[in-house]
């Protein structure tokens, strides 16, 4: 029988909510009929009196949460000593265990996400060799139960279908793995088709010996993915999956290649989320043969994925006519040309009227068929001419589309009027263009960049749209595109020179003996000046010279009658491909000459 110390202590931590408790030694049952009650995030102590002593204890909790051990003793400086702690449901059935040895003082087990109710524990001490004294039973040990409540855990045991904790999409969702033999199940459900992805998160091992798998499931429970996660990768993203409205369930388990390592899996925590979109442009698993092929439409871009060796993804396609086709094959580039997808396309009766292979380095094909009207199958699948390499279109996702062969036309002519700081373009209409795009060459950066999109023959580009400096030349493109579905089909480019014009200039204008003098500022851009002169402010004004370069900015009109007045204006102008832009006139300025 063990002595029983008979003093406790409880504290209320001022500074937070929660409770903190600490007991001295306590009565602990030996059974799970006699187990003793104890609290979460309170602190007991005991003792293992002999081998055979079992200290059993009871907690509850009032709603779903995960929960840690801490464990304290003395320390026993001897590996072989040790204490072994089990976690149990209220139907006594074992969730996890843990190991804590003689010579760690004070240690943390891993989180166990549990669903509100009863549980248990239970206590013993051991000796891996008994060529040791078993100290654990000379020494107490403390223990608490951390709790926390949370929405996001798995609900131990959930290590069937059957028994699958419910989860929501898009969210972090949190579990561990007690041992080689725990499964931890999900049930999650999609309300609309779309597709998913998961990412899996955990610690790093530093070892790609250690490994996490999980499948997904259909609602009858049929294997529809399945990855590994490597220890030693702390984030894995799954390829996208596409998948019908409808119940799902998500298996993880933990393992370890060699055996000559520990399994670290068992001493840590997961946290996965699975990542949904609603759409209905996606293979639809399981699509593995004719009879389940995915049904697609014309101009319409569909994501699927290769799962593995095996995996064969079906689409079918009808037509109503006979149509010149385009299957365009999007893959993100694998680096490495042993990788490979395959597509056969079959008509009705399924037999072979098509074939493109698609290279792993290749991240665009088009492969061109004209088909009559009819039902006709198109059958994806991946693989790798050599075995030394891995399947990296497994970890990965492609897209594709079945077109129309469609030409839009192109613009046959395109006009342009400038403003200091606007340009206009107009153009031919093209007949079966939906709208038209315009680009702006972007000279720092040596490409043309799209600066807007317009259903109408005409825009006006300004610094709403893009800055533009007087006195500039700049490039411009239009282009007509078509879109059917979601596919944009494009004509060919027009392009155009033009330039913004000066600003006007600022003129003085001194009087002289027969002759008036004039001076202007510079303007920026300007390829020369022209000067007009007038005998009355609002008369007929007559051109008297051209100054060309911007280096003069002076000029002197002689032959002037004295005593006569004199008015003048001058234009900056800008020369392009032999096309003069002009600035706004100057303001009139008068003179009355000497």
């Amino acid at each position: 029988m063990k002595k029983i110390k008979l003093f406790f202590s409880l504290l209320l931590a001022l500074s937070a909510v929660m409770v903190v408790c600490v007991f001295g030694a306590t009565a602990s049952g030996t059974d799970f009929e006699t187990a003793t009650e104890i609290d979460v995030n309170c602190q007991y102590t005991d003792n293992i009196s002999k081998d055979v002593d079992r200290d059993f204890y009871q907690f509850t909790l009032s709603s779903p949460g995960y929960i840690y051990i801490n464990f304290k003793h003395e320390n026993l400086f001897d590996q072989q000593e040790y204490w072994h702690i089990f976690l149990y449901n209220w139907q006594t059935e074992l969730i996890s265990e843990y190991s804590i040895a003689g010579s760690i003082t004070d240690t943390n087990t891993y989180k166990v996400g549990l669903n509100k109710g009863t549980y248990y524990l239970k206590i013993v001490g051991g000796n891996y060799s008994y060529d040791y004294s078993q100290r654990y039973n000379i020494c107490d040990y403390s223990f608490s139960v951390k709790y926390t409540k949370s929405s996001y855990w798995e609900k131990e045991n959930n290590d069937s279908f059957k028994t699958a904790t419910p989860i929501k999409v898009n969210l972090n969702i949190y579990g561990s793995i007690n041992d080689d033999r725990d499964n931890d199940y999900y049930k999650f459900t999609l309300t609309e088709d779309g597709t998913i992805t998961v990412d899996f998160k955990h610690s790093n091992y530093y070892d790609s010996n250690e490994y996490y798998t999980y499948w997904i499931y259909d609602s009858k429970t049929g294997e529809i993915a399945c990855f590994g996660v490597s220890g030693s990768s702390t984030l894995e993203k799954s390829a996208k999956i596409g998948l019908q409205s409808g119940t799902y369930y998500l298996r993880i388990v933990g393992g370890n290649y060699s055996y000559d390592y520990s399994h670290r899996f068992q001493t840590d925590n997961y946290s996965f989320s699975i990542n949904y979109i609603s759409t209905k442009y996606a293979e639809i698993e399981n699509n593995e043969d004719y009879s389940t092929a995915t049904a697609i439409s014309l101009a319409k871009t569909y994501v699927g994925s290769i799962n593995d060796d095996r995996d064969i993804d079906y689409y079918k396609l009808y037509l109503n006519k006979r149509t010149n086709l385009t299957v365009t094959f999007l893959n993100k580039k694998i680096v490495d040309n042993q990788e490979y997808y395959t597509c056969d396309i079959y008509n009705e009766q399924t037999e072979s009227i098509g074939r493109f292979t698609v290279n792993g380095v290749e991240t665009t094909v088009k492969y061109n068929i004209t088909l009559s009207a009819g039902t006709y199958y198109f059958k994806f699948v991946g693989g790798n001419y050599s075995y030394d390499y891995s399947h990296r279109f497994k970890t990965d996702d492609y897209s594709f589309s079945v077109t129309e062969n469609i030409t839009v036309g192109k613009i046959s002519s395109i006009k342009a009027a400038s403003t200091t700081n606007s340009v206009t373009l107009a153009w031919s209409k093209v007949s079966n263009a939906s709208g038209y795009q315009v680009y702006r060459y972007i000279v720092s950066e040596k490409r043309y960049k799209k600066i807007l999109t317009t259903k109408d023959t005409k825009c006006t580009i300004n610094s709403q749209i893009t800055k533009l400096i007087p006195g500039t030349t700049y490039k411009f493109r239009v282009r007509a595109y078509r879109k059917v579905g979601d596919m944009v089909y494009y004509g060919a480019v027009k392009e155009i020179v033009v330039s913004t014009r000066p600003t006007a200039p600022t003129l003085k204008v001194a009087a002289g003996a027969k002759k008036a003098t004039l001076a202007w500022n510079k303007q920026s851009g300007a390829t020369g000046y022209v000067i007009y002169m007038a005998t009355s402010k609002n008369g007929q004004y007559s051109r008297v010279a051209i100054i060309k370069g911007n280096a003069s900015v002076k000029y002197t009109k002689t032959g002037l009658t004295s005593g006569k007045a004199y008015y003048f204006k001058v234009y900056a102008y800008r020369t392009v491909n032999s096309q003069n832009y002009y600035s706004a006139a100057s303001p009139v300025v008068g003179v009355k000459v000497k």
